[in-house]
């Protein structure tokens, strides 16, 4: 719908992005020619990184980052989770209002939580400040908006409680996670 209307009103870039949805969905799928990419006989991630390069499309830019962060933490790929989400961050501090900037925030979070055992301690002290930093602007988030927030505080205070050995907290957070998630409609963190 919403890209016919962008092609409609001629926003070919307005239209790409949305394609990008379709092109996570068809990954998630099983339906790309890899299971983190979304590459396939009529979708190429380079030309289409390409056409946004040249735009100047920065939503552009940092929405396929984020969605390639998506696919790559969904597939348990968190190394290129994480360079996705290094390729985001400089482009999504240009656009910190809008919803793609807590999406991304919430996976690259994930993504470290899902790294922290096997890093080095060096980095994952530097993991458990980012965590720390991520966990407490998720709880103020959650104080403003605890509908759209509440359940990513949740599981990012989770993820740190599971890293620490704290077993117990970490069950109850999950547990809070969950029932925020569904409460709110949230099923792809329920």
């Amino acid at each position: 719908k919403y890209a016919a209307l962008a092609r409609e009103i001629h926003n070919q870039m307005a239209a790409e992005t949305v394609l990008l949805n379709q092109r996570l969905a068809a990954c998630l799928a099983g339906r790309t020619r890899a299971p983190d990419s979304f590459d396939d006989a009529r979708f190429s991630e380079a030309a289409c990184l390409a056409r946004f390069t040249a735009a100047g499309w920065l939503t552009g830019l940092a929405y396929f980052h984020v969605m390639k962060q998506i696919a790559a933490y969904t597939c348990g790929h968190y190394a290129a989770a994480l360079e996705a989400a290094a390729r985001a961050a400089p482009v999504l501090r240009q656009m910190t209002a809008m919803p793609v900037a807590a999406t991304h925030r919430i996976y690259h979070a994930l993504t470290l939580a899902a790294l922290y055992r096997a890093a080095p301690q060096q980095q994952q002290q530097a993991f458990a400040q980012t965590l720390a930093a991520q966990s407490a602007e998720f709880r103020r988030w959650a104080e403003h908006c605890p509908e759209n927030f509440a359940h990513r505080h949740a599981l990012v205070a989770a993820e740190i409680a599971r890293n620490q050995g704290r077993q117990l907290d970490a069950e109850r957070l999950f547990d809070q996670a969950i029932a925020a998630a569904r409460a709110n409609g949230f099923i792809q963190y329920e």
